[in-house]
């Protein structure tokens, strides 16, 4: 019984581990997206004012 609920904490952990990573790398990517978005407009911007 303990080795059977050891194995499931450490699947778990697994689990935990491997969404900590994709919700880092999902919110690296929105980051980076919205800079060069945001680059942009204020390229933009600045071509208008010119």
């Amino acid at each position: 019984m303990g080795n059977v609920g050891n194995t499931t904490g450490s699947m778990l952990y697994g689990f935990g581990a491997f969404l900590v990573i994709y919700l880092a790398g999902v919110l690296i990517y929105q980051v980076v997206l919205w800079i060069q978005k945001w680059k942009r407009k204020k390229k933009d911007g600045e071509q208008e004012n010119g």
